[in-house]
């Protein structure tokens, strides 16, 4: 690897050895006093991304959904809501109950497991799309598609993860035997406005609120267009789009959903645009072959993002695990065929297990080269509070095997090599740097790159060896007992404007990577943003 470090003037340049005060020092010098930035975590988003932060994704989709049924039965109660209260207690039970015993029955069969949350979910979504009445005919139709979305989750799956939304699915099938139809009850007025909330949570959450643009936008305008195609005022048009179509609630609880998403942003994007042309179809087409209703619309959109994914799994046998600092491990495993990837991307791990709510798959970043032949992944084991998955990864014992299920991510540097690159690590959020340095030094790559590697505790700093191939500068608020030859130390407690500029002082001339958890990878690139930076790229660990 080839690499040249940060132009500019000289304070603060990682491999230059001097310090942010601009004189010069060993490396690992620190400032003589604090830099104070102000903490991510202490702003109005840094305060809801650790709110959003301590439930996982499920709870979070399952505690909103369950919030906005118990709202629209209030409403009901009181008539704003043309439905029995009754008449939508059974309608969810029932629902819950086809949907759960159904997914149990199915995963008895393939012996794996059942997931509660993910039921629920299911359960709550037909909810919202059926029509909730206590005649036998609207009871039998909910029934089914409970059924039907239960049995998807594991025969309409591969690898252990459904192609399409089992609620879609569900709906669907339904509507193809005759046995009913989709109403979307949800898109009301009345319900506009905790959908929309519900909805940015969720997309904020997964940070997936630009790729629901991507349908929202387009799907609102053609519906507009078309109800004044068809007569209507614009204001009338707005009013339609909105509190009549379910753009909104499909956008953030079912297409947004990542276990049925394509694995790069450009894929995600066409599918997003897909889904919302179908959406619109027959608004425009009507007398087509075939009438695209929303959840077929989705479940079109996700079987082009299943094939867009690498679908070939992968067993790999654990060969070793190390320790690289306290609580963080390496997992290196064996295979007989050479994983696809590319320096930046990560791997989803099922391991099966008695698993908790939150399943048995999970993503992590690649550590390994992708001109490796064995697979590295590194990962965090808290010594208390561990999840079932994580104490199963510990208790993993050399010679076992587990599945990688899918590699996905666009969290890759420049395809110019003559782009200055500037990496910005959080914590654990250092892993998919771990492997594009590694790439670039196998590789021979020539590219300025420079990093700051941020952590509240120097005994957690991991893999300094490995980056001392380029230049970089330690934030953190306790001095590091060495650092690898032109690497400098920055004392503060967080990575604001002021560490950044006296860190990487052309940093406006580079493209910006930041990796970390979400509070800090949000104020970080709004720091970078404020201090000149015109292309900055985030890889969150959003914890689904």
């Amino acid at each position: 690897m080839t690499t040249t470090p940060a132009t500019g003037t000289p304070t603060g340049t990682p491999g230059t050895g001097t310090t942010a005060t601009g004189t010069s020092a060993a490396p690992g010098t620190a400032l003589k006093a604090p830099n104070k930035v102000i903490a991510g975590g202490t702003t109005l988003l840094g305060r809801l991304d650790r709110m959003l932060g301590r439930v996982t994704m499920y709870r979070l989709v399952l505690i909103v959904l369950a919030v906005l049924a118990v709202y629209s039965i209030v409403l009901a109660a009181f008539d704003v809501l043309f439905f029995s209260p009754g008449a939508m207690l059974v309608s969810l039970a029932i629902a819950a109950v086809t949907v759960y015993g159904s997914s149990w029955i199915a995963a008895k069969v393939v012996g794996a497991h059942t997931h509660l949350e993910s039921s629920l979910i299911t359960a709550l979504l037909l909810f919202f799309l059926l029509w909730p009445d206590l005649s036998g005919g609207y009871l039998l139709a909910v029934a089914l598609a409970g059924v039907f979305a239960g049995l998807s989750k594991f025969v309409l799956a591969w690898r252990g993860r459904h192609i399409a939304n089992p609620a879609a699915i569900g709906v669907v099938l339904v509507t193809v035997i005759g046995q009913g139809a989709s109403v979307w009850w949800v898109a009301s007025e009345a319900l506009f406005w905790p959908t929309l909330v519900g909805a940015l949570l969720v997309l904020f959450r997964t940070r997936r609120l630009g790729f629901a643009l991507i349908f929202v936008i387009p799907a609102l305008l053609m519906t507009i267009k078309a109800q004044t195609d068809f007569g209507a005022t614009l204001g009338a048009g707005i009013e339609t789009a909105l509190y009549s179509a379910p753009i909104l609630f499909l956008a953030g609880f079912m297409l947004s959903e990542p276990l049925t998403q394509a694995p790069l942003r450009w894929q995600r994007a066409v599918v997003a645009l897909v889904v919302a042309f179908l959406y619109v179809q027959p608004l425009y087409f009507p007398d087509l072959f075939i009438s695209f209703t929303p959840e077929l619309a989705l479940v079109v959109g996700n079987v082009i993002a299943f094939c867009f994914g690498q679908r070939k799994g992968l067993d790999l046998t654990l060969r070793e695990r190390k320790e690289i600092a306290p609580g963080l491990h390496e997992l290196t495993f064996s295979s007989r065929r050479k994983l696809r990837s590319r320096a930046g991307q990560y791997l989803e791990l099922q391991l099966p297990h008695r698993a908790d709510s939150r399943g048995t798959r999970r993503v992590f970043s690649l550590v390994s080269s992708p001109n490796s032949d064995d697979v590295a992944i590194a990962t965090r084991v808290p010594a208390e509070k561990s999840s079932t998955y994580k104490q199963a990864l510990a208790g993993l014992e050399p010679g076992q095997q587990v599945r990688a299920t899918g590699v996905a991510g666009d969290f890759l540097l420049p395809r110019r090599l003559d782009r200055k690159v500037a990496l910005v690590a959080g914590g654990i959020g250092v892993t998919p740097f771990v492997a594009q340095v590694r790439h670039l030094r196998e590789t021979g790559e020539h590219r300025d790159v420079v990093m700051i590697y941020a952590t509240a505790s120097t005994s957690d700093l991991a893999y300094l060896d490995e980056l001392g191939g380029v230049p970089g500068v330690v934030v953190s608020p306790d001095r590091p007992p060495a650092l690898p030859a032109g690497w400098s130390w920055h004392q503060a407690p967080f990575v604001g404007k002021d560490a950044l500029e006296q860190s990487v002082p052309d940093l406006a001339e580079r493209s910006v990577y930041v990796s970390g958890p979400p509070a800090m990878v949000a104020a970080v690139r709004r720091s970078a943003k404020q201090a000149g930076a015109r292309r900055v790229h985030t890889d969150a660990f959003t914890g689904y």
